[in-house]
């Protein structure tokens, strides 16, 4: 019994130990209790800022997306004008072609239509010339004419008169002025006259027929040579202004086709640029979602680890609490049970729970 008390009373023994424990007890109490408010100071933190950076991640990736989009809308933006200046360009490169191929044509046929008109002037001018030249030819022939009959009728005549006259004095030497003969005799030599005159007539009426159509040949072809020239000249230049104008439009046409052809594959090259920009843009916005998405998910993963870690730092110390108070009951009951007799099982006293737990693991019987 002396060894028993020596024990529960020594400064090392079982009294000082459950007093100890006490203490403990009591520190451990103060200890949850200063933790349990950390922990709700903690929590409401955590409360706090977890929303928000997740609220930030999720900015970040919107705010991400939508520089994405405002990029995309001002490459779009820029390709559409680049093509619209493309098109302008070509356009105007196109209008100015036609204009001065049109103004070429215009020359050319300006040109060529004053050359015709030179051309038939000078055909014109021919053709009126010769004309006169042959109908003064012809008029001086038919004059000449005209007078070669008057003078062989004046021959005719003059020849009559000089048959009557002799007619009349051999009547007259020969005393026969008086009869109906000298009026006979003049009568035939008046009928002779006319029939003179009627043949030069004739001859003459025939000379002038001929010689007015061969004249008069001689000018219709002259007149047809030189309308035949001036139909051929004027065929040659209207031939010619034609080529010229057929040529000069082709070469129009052959550049606008080129031009179409380079508008076309400068249209192809600046539109497969957009879509490889546009295609990059979309995969790196992508990307950049994908890992903006992770980002947040981690984010979610960070907040509740670190919530995890806050409830453990908060919570290890109870653990600890309970490990102590399980190893000062332990030391008690086993002190009780080295020095101790077999005492009966103790009512609850202020010793605490302690010795309870002791009697309870059967260090006391009855």
């Amino acid at each position: 019994m002396s060894n028993f008390l020596s024990a529960l009373f020594s400064g090392g023994g079982i009294l000082s130990s459950v007093l100890n424990a006490r203490k403990v007890d009591e520190w451990n109490k103060e200890a949850r209790e200063e933790n349990i408010k950390r922990d709700k100071e903690g929590r409401a933190l955590m409360d706090i800022f977890d929303p928000e950076n997740s609220k930030l991640a999720y900015q970040l990736r919107d705010e991400n997306q939508q520089m994405y989009g405002k990029s995309k809308d001002e490459m779009l933006k820029f390709y559409d004008g680049l093509l619209s200046d493309t098109k302008a360009d070509y356009t105007g490169a196109r209008s100015d072609v036609n204009s001065r191929y049109n103004t070429l044509i215009d020359q050319i046929t300006g040109d060529y239509a004053r050359e015709r008109g030179t051309s038939n002037q000078f055909y014109n001018d021919l053709y009126t010339q010769q004309d006169q030249g042959y109908l003064n030819r012809q008029n001086e022939v038919m004059a000449l004419l005209e007078g070669m009959g008057n003078s062989q009728k004046a021959d005719i005549n003059q020849s009559w008169k000089n048959q009557a006259a002799q007619g009349a004095q051999s009547m007259i030497s020969r005393g026969l002025s008086g009869t109906t003969i000298m009026p006979t005799m003049n009568a035939g030599y008046e009928r002779d006259k006319n029939a003179d005159l009627a043949r030069l007539e004739e001859n003459l009426r025939t000379q002038k027929s001929g010689t007015l159509s061969a004249l008069m040949g001689d000018r219709l072809a002259s007149n047809y040579a030189v309308r035949s020239d001036q139909s051929a000249a004027d065929r040659g230049f209207a031939t010619a202004g034609l080529n010229d104008v057929n040529s000069t439009r082709a070469t129009r046409e052959n550049l606008i086709d080129n031009l179409l052809g380079s508008n076309l594959d400068t249209n192809t090259k600046i539109r497969g640029t957009r879509l490889n920009d546009v295609t990059n843009l979309n995969q790196s916005a992508l990307d950049d979602w994908n890992t903006l998405t992770s980002n947040v998910n981690l984010q979610k993963v960070n907040d509740q680890n670190r919530r995890l870690s806050w409830i453990q730092s908060i919570e290890n110390p109870y653990m600890d609490t309970t490990a102590s108070s399980n190893a000062v009951s332990n030391s008690f009951g086993q002190a009780a049970q080295m020095f101790a007799p077999q005492p009966k099982q103790p009512k609850n006293n202020s010793w605490g729970n302690a010795l309870i737990e002791g009697a309870t693991l059967g260090f006391f019987a009855n």
